[in-house]
């Protein structure tokens, strides 16, 4: 987890599908859309999960500094980029 500039970027909290629910950012585990067969659903497999575009952003942008930061040598993440990241590229 870390404190960069003095905001935390290991959790942050949105709504999905109308419900409050926390995003884990330190247990990150990026994938490509090659991996994606099909959208994740709920409700007994009837309703897409959904975020809105705001939160998606933000997510998006605190993940990629995330990974910048842990191949600069900054282990925030609990995952292992290494070898996700390089079976990815």
């Amino acid at each position: 987890m870390s404190r960069y500039h003095g905001k935390f970027d290991g959790i942050r909290f949105g709504y999905v599908n109308g419900e409050r629910r926390a995003f884990l950012i330190q247990n990150v585990c990026p994938v490509t859309a090659q991996y994606i067969d099909k959208k994740y659903k709920t409700n007994k497999d009837t309703e897409d999960v959904t975020i809105n575009k705001n939160l998606q952003k933000e997510l998006d942008r605190i993940v990629t500094k995330v990974i910048n930061l842990y191949k600069r040598g900054t282990k925030i993440v609990l995952t292992d980029l290494d070898t996700i990241l390089k079976d990815l590229t």
